[in-house]
């Protein structure tokens, strides 16, 4: 798309990590000429709906402090009070199962949930759908999330570099190391195996992963850690993973 094809809306990116904040804010603006503003956390992106309108506002779920439910909550109620101000499309991005997230964020007024990683094409859908002033449609939402994994380059094969044979190969040596961490509990370095596990995902992003480590990492922070349910969780985790893998290789 050519700057001159470009669309021109106001547009909120609500997203505490800085990387996936460059990846996006490069995708939106290579697709979108209007207004960019991006927060950290989901009280600034109530502070900025209360001075702004906003067409889309992409919504990450698990923020710090309140979280994208709460934001999007509280961000209706302003909507509401200023009856002049244009209703936001809100879209919600998780990494955790959609299945348990997807009802509350209805629920608090977002217009759609999606699995992370958000793509390129999801974005100029969206961004089109505000354009043009369409909802986003049952399609949409069923191509994105029940489809997005297989739509990943690594995962259809595109990978030139191996990252997803290199991060397969490196299971049996994160699986050794869980299991090590696990059978004396020592908090230090369980969690630095958990974020060296969370660091190996840009090799092969998968959802359920990055859902569990996430978890494990805010349960060792605030010392409300059942360890074994989330250890069971990353064992199934990395199980499904490997299924994953080997149905890849068996086709290639």
């Amino acid at each position: 798309m050519t700057d001159a094809a470009k669309s021109d809306i106001a547009v909120l990116l609500v997203e505490d990590t800085k990387v996936v904040q460059l990846i996006l804010t490069g995708m939106i603006q290579g697709i979108n000429k209007g207004r960019l503003d991006v927060v950290d956390t989901g009280e600034e992106a109530v502070s900025k709906a209360a001075v702004h309108t906003y067409d889309l506002i992409l919504m990450d779920i698990g923020l710090p402090g309140i979280d994208g439910a709460q934001a999007t909550t509280q961000i209706r109620a302003i909507e509401q009070e200023q009856t002049q101000q244009k209703k936001a499309m809100i879209i919600g991005a998780t990494a955790y199962e959609l299945a348990d997230i997807m009802k509350p964020c209805l629920t608090a007024g977002m217009d759609a949930v999606f699995a992370k990683p958000i793509q390129r094409h999801l974005i100029q859908q969206l961004i089109s759908a505000c354009t043009q002033g369409h909802p986003i449609t049952t399609d949409i939402i069923d191509q994105i999330n029940y489809a997005y994994i297989e739509k990943l380059p690594i995962i259809q094969g595109e990978d030139p570099s191996g990252l997803l044979d290199l991060f397969a190969h490196e299971l049996p040596e994160i699986k050794a190391n869980m299991v090590s961490a696990m059978a004396d509990p020592d908090m230090p370095r369980l969690y630095d195996v958990v974020q060296k596990i969370y660091d190996r995902l840009c090799f092969a992003p998968t959802p359920q992963l990055t859902a569990v480590c996430k978890a494990f990492k805010v349960a060792l922070e605030s010392a409300t850690h059942d360890l074994q349910t989330l250890y069971a969780w990353m064992l199934k985790a990395i199980a499904s993973f490997e299924v994953r893998y080997a149905n890849i290789k068996a086709q290639g």
